[in-house]
């Protein structure tokens, strides 16, 4: 989800903004920084679309549109503590080619650091951010309709001929 993505690129960096600023107390750091601390910029180049554009699609609108592919477009972002940056001209080699998707955490930190952490905060990120299927509409009945809405449906499928071999 594109919107998801962004937001979250954005919190991780006001994050590790605020921890290199000295706004925070060294305790904070540790505890509210942790990963992001020497996050300097989010570059990604994904396929998706907004939730809000998702919900609205119908059963089949969704089915047509995930199986034809034009429901997701391609996206690209490079973002930094102070906002977004234009993007470059020649992507970094893992989404150097028109083929490849991805989301790219870049950071400053001393070598010796262990980066399993930082990894694993990322991923999350990501992860939290991908579109999850609508949740399940509940079955309606005629319970669920009023009398004129029931009239009409009884009207329509009067007006409709059988099938061949139905009586």
């Amino acid at each position: 989800e594109i919107a998801g993505l962004r937001s979250a690129a954005e919190a991780c960096l006001r994050l590790a903004a605020a921890g290199a600023a000295g706004r925070l107390s060294p305790a904070s750091v540790a505890d509210e920084v942790g990963p992001w601390r020497g996050l300097f910029c989010v570059e990604a180049r994904v396929q998706g679309m907004l939730a809000a554009d998702w919900r609205d699609f119908g059963p089949e609108e969704m089915a047509s549109a995930l199986h034809g592919g034009e429901a997701f477009g391609v996206h690209r972002i490079a973002l930094a503590p102070g906002g977004e940056l234009s993007l470059p001209q020649h992507p970094a080699a893992p989404l150097a080619t028109d083929d490849a998707f991805g989301v790219i955490f870049w950071w400053a930190v001393p070598h010796a650091e262990d980066d399993a952490a930082r990894r694993a905060a990322a991923e999350a990120t990501v992860e939290a951010c991908r579109l999850r299927p609508p949740q399940l509409r509940a079955l309606w009945t005629t319970a669920d309709l009023s009398p004129e809405e029931v009239s009409g449906v009884e009207l329509a499928l009067q007006m409709v001929e059988l099938p061949p071999g139905c009586y």
